[in-house]
């Protein structure tokens, strides 16, 4: 997949949307499974899951990273108690990914445990729009369709808070 791409959710947060490079070519999918069982998958071209994720269990803040063989790959979770949008993804194999944003910021940067940028994502997305996202991938350690999933679970994660939030006013 290409190393500069476009994708987005659903407004019901349910089925198939195009995941696109920068010349609008068609790369692949994102198949937003139901709006109910919070479950992604990035499909290539002929429809073969080459990645998925979701959460651990239906209250986690956890967002499981998982291969097509069903091999996790890694683990999303968010930083709690800081003044910016901060999150880690902690890999199976023990390396360690920091994604950070400035509080009121769309842009979201990927270090990893040397402080080397190895992403970034922006929500390219308008006010009260489904979030759409423009992926940089920088790395040879990541691909862009791990990527996408642990972008797709730090959104996920952002909008458990914001349920959270709305219904407990």
């Amino acid at each position: 997949m290409d190393k500069t791409i476009y994708f987005q959710d659903n407004f019901f947060s349910s089925g198939l949307t195009d995941i696109h490079n920068k010349d609008y070519i068609k790369v692949g999918l994102l198949d937003l499974k139901t709006a109910f069982s919070r479950k992604v998958s990035v499909l290539d071209l002929e429809s073969k899951e080459t990645m998925k994720g979701m959460f651990l269990h239906f209250l986690s803040r956890k967002w499981r990273v998982v291969d097509p063989h069903g091999t996790e790959q890694g683990l999303v979770q968010q930083k709690l108690f800081t003044f910016s949008k901060a999150f880690d993804y902690h890999k199976a194999n023990g390396q360690h990914y920091r994604i950070e944003s400035p509080i009121f910021s769309r842009e979201y940067t990927i270090y990893d445990d040397t402080d080397q940028i190895i992403a970034r994502f922006y929500r390219v997305s308008s006010f009260l729009s489904v979030p759409a996202f423009k992926l940089e991938n920088h790395s040879n350690s990541l691909n862009t369709a791990e990527l996408i999933i642990v972008i797709m679970g730090v959104n996920a994660i952002q909008k458990n808070n914001n349920n959270g939030a709305a219904s407990s006013t």
